[in-house]
């Protein structure tokens, strides 16, 4: 069974972010409550529902899955949040 993840530069620009700020990682989850979710850059909020940020899933092959697993328990980032 395939694996799904988001492809977060592309929902950050479909949902109108600023271009500089999406590589520079100035966005990030605001709040959600299972319907609808807000996203910042410090400079704006911006809120979508839940269900219409389905069509930035992408289908990932198990393999690249279990390596960014290991990639992601090993990082040092303290900033990392894994929901699943």
């Amino acid at each position: 069974m395939p694996e799904k993840t988001m492809d977060y530069e592309k929902m950050y620009r479909g949902l109108g972010f600023d271009e500089k700020a999406i590589p520079e990682k100035r966005v990030h989850l605001k709040s959600g409550n299972g319907y609808t979710v807000s996203y910042t850059d410090g400079n704006q909020i911006i809120s979508t529902n839940y269900d219409d940020l389905q069509c930035y899933q992408i289908t990932v092959p198990r393999e690249c899955v279990a390596i960014k697993m290991e990639y992601l328990w090993n990082s040092e980032d303290k900033d990392l949040i894994i929901l699943g």
